[in-house]
């Protein structure tokens, strides 16, 4: 077993040499820059998981919990900015009610907390399932917002809108434009 090292690197010498047994700086040079970018490449790109917490901590004996994660392949450029693929971020509702943004590719900048959401970008939150071509979270203001045409549906309601706004924790959507059908639903006697 000690001498499989020293045939492999023969192997591999071997493989840089042109035909006359002459190293090939060319191919020898380029199989070098390869390996740099494959290392490159494997280093900066994987699973992102993500966990952001409030910096105030938890409210009295309350245990500590995010207050929403990400979830991608992706990877860092730089200055705390992820780039992402096939993107899921849960936002943890304070009442208990978690709210699902899915997107098939996004960034997420970790310094303000922020992500923006492109192509085939779902959410869901109950029963309200919306159908966008992006959309922002931003999580100092806890709102989700997109300035490009949506779809809503939620339970036997059904519209669109030019734009929409909506705060998970309050369950409160600000839809301009919209336009459908809305049923609304009786609460209590009346």
């Amino acid at each position: 077993m000690r001498y499989a090292v020293p045939a492999l690197f023969l192997v591999v010498v071997m493989a840089g040499c042109d035909d006359h047994g002459t190293g090939g700086q060319e191919t020898a040079q380029a199989g070098r820059q390869d390996l740099e970018e494959s290392q490159e490449d494997i280093a900066g790109r994987g699973v992102v998981d993500i966990e952001a917490y409030d910096p105030a901590g938890p409210t009295g004996d309350a245990p500590l919990r995010p207050v929403f994660t990400v979830e991608a392949k992706g990877s860092l450029r730089g200055g705390g900015l992820w780039q992402l693929e096939e993107a899921t971020i849960t936002i943890l509702g304070r009442d208990g009610d978690d709210t699902v943004i899915r997107a098939s590719s996004g960034t997420y900048d970790d310094a303000n907390k922020t992500a923006i959401l492109e192509g085939e970008v779902t959410l869901e939150s109950g029963s309200l399932r919306m159908e966008l071509m992006d959309a922002e979270w931003i999580n100092e203001e806890r709102r989700i917002r997109s300035d490009k045409p949506v779809t809503i549906v939620d339970g036997e309601s059904h519209w669109e809108a030019s734009s929409v706004i909506y705060l998970p924790d309050e369950r409160l959507l600000i839809a301009r434009n919209a336009k459908g059908r809305y049923k609304l639903k009786r609460t209590g006697k009346p």
